[in-house]
């Protein structure tokens, strides 16, 4: 799969829809959640191949993998800190996404901040400054708007006194402008109603 573009000499759209077909076919029925640990080493597998994918095949897996984005939420919080890896770094190679795909996508992101693994928190940091919103109504817009201020930004700030010092930095370096912007509405709110205080007391 990482040297599927070195080996795979048809046209772009023929390379697509046989790549489609073998994710659909052979990787994607594995991700069904089963007990046992044979079968979480399975999906193990199956998505360390789909993130093999993304890396041979950038151009066909971006358009690809939005049509997957539940089965990858659904591993996002799946046992295997692995399994959880890989599934990050997929997302992170997909296409822009619909504004119903991406908010519980974006969700189940936020909960991966506070995950055990060191590693997957950062990956999940990596994650919420790459994500895109394909072309949508301007409602949608505005919702996914309203959500990054309320929920996405909000909760970093709160990572931001996390004791680890990488994942402070990725989430500086993936949403800096937008932290400064917070922060300074959030000063602006906080000396508004300071002055109304004050106003009513004189």
């Amino acid at each position: 799969m990482l040297n599927w573009n070195l080996t795979m000499k048809e046209e772009f759209n023929e390379n697509l829809e046989l790549l489609t077909n073998f994710i659909n076919d052979i990787i994607v029925p594995v991700f069904t959640w089963k007990a046992g640990r044979s079968a979480e080493s399975i999906r193990a597998m199956a998505i360390s191949s789909l993130c093999s994918a993304t890396q041979g095949a950038p151009k066909e897996t971006a358009l690809i993998l939005p049509e997957l984005i539940q089965h990858l939420i659904n591993l996002v919080d799946d046992n295997n800190i692995a399994t959880r890896s890989y599934t990050l770094r997929t997302i992170m190679k997909s296409g822009p996404v619909s504004f119903h795909q991406l908010k519980p996508l974006t969700f189940a992101l936020l909960a991966r901040l506070d995950d055990p693994s060191n590693e997957v928190r950062e990956i999940a940091a990596k994650c919420l400054g790459n994500l895109k919103l394909n072309d949508s109504k301007p409602d949608e817009k505005d919702s996914w708007n309203n959500i990054c201020l309320k929920q996405v930004f909000s909760t970093i700030l709160l990572h931001m006194d996390d004791s680890e010092i990488k994942l402070r930095s990725i989430l500086i370096g993936k949403f800096s402008f937008i932290l400064i912007l917070v922060y300074l509405l959030t000063v602006f709110a906080n000396l508004k109603n300071n002055f109304r205080i004050c106003a009513n007391i004189g």
